[in-house]
């Protein structure tokens, strides 16, 4: 290899590698993207869904809302205790410090799966909470 052709070589395989991980961040982001909007919508099914089974028997689904509420909460304490809260100051933290928390649970596929689940059973079962944070 001629002395020319090493240093193009070496500034090629580093445009490589970024355009590699810009590739990635950008199908990651459509993707997250794209299961924000299907969270949405399955979240609006959900509380129409709760609506209209609320105007069809409403004392059914008005004494059934604490227990789907306790169900959510049982299966958060035993199964998902890293999905308590909303999950924003946990995001935010690793924005400002990335090194510290790339492994951590609190911010894995795991609990934000859990989160999203939890969410659409509470809207399903009546519950006031918010699709921001689980978005996030």
């Amino acid at each position: 290899m001629n002395a020319f052709a090493r240093p193009w070589l070496a500034r090629y395989s580093l445009a490589r590698r970024a355009l590699q991980a810009r590739m990635a961040a950008l199908l990651g982001a459509v993707l997250l993207g794209l299961v924000a909007i299907v969270f949405a919508k399955v979240g609006d099914w959900s509380q129409h869904s709760f609506a209209h089974a609320f105007s069809a028997h409403p004392l059914l689904t008005a004494a059934s809302t604490p227990f789907v509420f306790a169900l959510v909460v049982a299966m958060t304490r035993r199964w998902f205790p890293e999905a308590r809260g909303s999950g924003i100051p946990q995001v935010m933290a690793v924005v400002h410090h990335p090194s510290s928390g790339v492994k951590s649970p609190l911010i894995s596929l795991r609990t934000a799966v859990a989160k999203l689940g939890c969410t659409l059973l509470m809207l399903l079962g009546g519950g006031a909470v918010g699709r921001e944070g689980p978005t996030v």
